[in-house]
Order: C-alpha cells, then structure tokens, then sequence
C-alpha cells in the first residue's frame, strides 16, 4: 500500500501559468501569455437581421470589416490570440484600448468587465471536463460589445458557442430579432449552463467520494478527495467572478444592454447565483468529508492504542511479579515449594482476569 505522504495529487490548473512573461513590461503592452493552440488565428463572421444572415468562416480583417452593416447585427469571433499584430489592428479598427488589448492577450486575466464611451469589455472563462473523473480545463474568452457589432476572442476552436450558432443560423426564437447585446447575453448564457453542466458531473463524484470517505481509510479515498477539492477551489475562482461580471451588466447608466435585453440578464443572474451556491455545497461537503476521514482515521488509531494500552498494563504486574521471583536469593520460601511454578502461573492468571474485568467494568475496551 502506497504511504499517504508519497500520494501524487493531480496539478491544479493556474490562472498564473507563463505570468513571466508579463515580467517588467509597461502597462497596455501586448503580450501574449498562454500557450499557442492553433497554427494560425482564423476569423469567423456571421452578420444577421430579421430577413438576412450572411456567414463566412477564416476570412481577412478586412473581409470581415466589409460586412458590418446599420442594419444588422455583425458578430466577428477571433480564434487564436498568439498574434499581437492581428490584435493591435483590430483594436485599431475598433477604437480599443489598449488596456482591453492587453486583456485579450493575457490568458491569466480574471473574469471582469469594463466600460467605455462605445462599447462594452467583458473577460470570462469556459470551463471543459474531459470525462466523468477527467481534469478541468478552463478557455480565456473576451467579449467586446459595441453598437451593432460584437467581437468574441477565443483561444482555440473549441468553445460552447454552437447552440447559439444554430440558433442565429435557423433564425429561430428572438436570435436574429434583437441587437447585440442579447447576442452577449446568448453567449454568456452558454458558459453559463455549460458550468452548470460541469457542476453536475461534479456533484456525482463528490456524492461518490462522500460514500467511499464513511467506508474506506485507503490513501487513494484521500487522493481522490485532495484533487477533488483542488477542482472545485478552481471552479469556485472562476464561477465568483463571473457573478461580478453579470451583475456590472445590470447597471442602470448601461446604455449598450437594451430593456428588452435586461430580464434575460437578471435571470442569467439568477443562474450563476445557483452556480455559486452549488459550489459553496460543494466546498462544505468536501470539507466535512475531510474532517470525517481525519476523525476516523484519528477514533482508529485510538483504538489501537487503547488496546495496546490494555495489554501494556497487564504486563506490568506480571513483569514485577516473574521479576520477585527472577531475584535468585538463596532464602525465598517458595524456591523450594514444589507447587511454587504453578502458584506463580495461577497468580499470573488471577491478576489478568481481574485487570481485564476491571477494565471491562470501567468501559475502557
């Protein structure tokens, strides 16, 4: 059996993996801090109204720019952050910050969103479980809402946006029917649910670890129930800050986000706050499930030291009674007694019966 001390606990993912990089550099520089996942960015472009969509997937900036038009709704999503010049010329095309810039390119950033004259900065995470009892991975995702156009920046293909497509493509519901900001609100609703969806296949392995934690004492329960935490501590650093980032869309004074818009946004409110909660759930079971493994691990040790406590003070007065008797002085009225040998045992005997009574009585074991 492996020893509880050499357990190797699965790595936790970061939000500070490859900060270095950022090291000394002068606020608003573009540099891009996460791992490459794509050989080339690609940029994708759906431009829709009521009537209309137009679609057009790894095309130019420029192509891109071309469909922007006042009457419809122009949704271009960049995949691929390694390349800061892409970057800097849609910021430049755009009007970005380039604090906003810096973000984007700065997969370490915590979920927020920001503010300005004609458009909306949001920064958020996706989180992926591979499989049932697979490690969690997390995506940086941007969002950037202006008037009639919105960009999404993404740093591979792999997002859980496709419900939303097909939704914009089939121009069902209120999809192609209202502006921008529902588009947003669309996209964050399917982190959302994705999160939800994680949290549920969470929910089943913290129910499992919870049983095996009342039945079993082994180092690999204790393994699991370590990379459990772990797992859930990081869903927690990115599901808080999502619930800021909803709520900075419910302000008042926020002119990008229409009425019509703000009943889905509070309800989208309403689901990361149950998100939360699960979590939180989540963080006390597992908490509690550790205090139980250490209280029974603990009441097990104290049985087998009381039992070996039990046996260690009977041997004390057989020790000092074999001891009396072990002297070998020349005058001991017993040494010469033919029945002397089975006294001491009998004597032996009486003296064990009686402490294990005793202790018996005294509920000691």
């Amino acid at each position: 059996m492996k020893r509880i001390e050499k357990l190797k606990i699965p790595r936790t993912p970061t939000f500070f993996r490859h900060a270095d990089k950022k090291v000394a550099a002068p606020p608003g520089s573009l540099v891009y801090t996460g791992e490459q996942r794509v050989d080339r960015p690609t940029i994708d472009v759906i431009a829709y109204g009521p009537e209309r969509i137009d679609e057009r997937g790894r095309v130019g900036l420029a192509d891109a720019l071309d469909l922007r038009a006042a009457d419809r709704v122009t949704w271009i999503n960049v995949c691929g952050l390694h390349d800061t010049d892409l970057l800097r010329a849609i910021g430049e095309r755009f009007g970005l910050h380039p604090l906003v810039l810096e973000d984007i390119a700065n997969t370490n950033q915590r979920p927020k969103i920001e503010f300005f004259d004609d458009y909306v900065f949001v920064a958020a995470r996706m989180l992926f479980l591979s499989d049932a009892d697979g490690p969690i991975h997390s995506e940086h995702i941007c969002f950037v809402l202006g008037d009639r156009w919105v960009l999404t920046f993404q740093e591979s293909p792999r997002d859980v946006f496709d419900p939303v497509r097909q939704r914009v493509r089939a121009g069902k519901g209120r999809s192609r029917k209202m502006g921008p900001d529902y588009l947003v609100y669309a996209l964050l609703d399917a982190i959302v649910d994705n999160y939800l969806a994680v949290l549920d296949r969470v929910s089943a392995r913290v129910e499992q670890v919870d049983r095996k934690v009342v039945d079993s004492f082994d180092p690999e329960t204790l393994r699991e129930l370590h990379a459990l935490r772990h797992d859930v501590f990081y869903i927690a650093s990115v599901i808080w800050p999502a619930r800021e980032v909803i709520t900075g869309l419910q302000k008042p004074d926020n002119s990008l986000v229409s009425e019509k818009t703000r009943p889905f946004v509070h309800d989208l409110a309403d689901h990361v706050s149950h998100a939360v909660d699960a979590v939180d759930h989540f963080r006390q079971l597992l908490e509690s499930a550790s205090d139980h493994y250490q209280a029974s691990v603990s009441n097990r040790l104290n049985d087998v030291m009381r039992v070996l406590t039990v046996i260690a003070t009977i041997f004390v007065p057989l020790t000092f009674i074999v001891g009396v008797y072990g002297m070998n002085f020349d005058r001991m009225p017993e040494l010469g007694w033919k029945w002397g040998y089975p006294f001491v045992l009998a004597l032996c005997l009486a003296v064990t019966l009686g402490m294990l009574r005793f202790f018996k009585r005294r509920g000691w074991f």
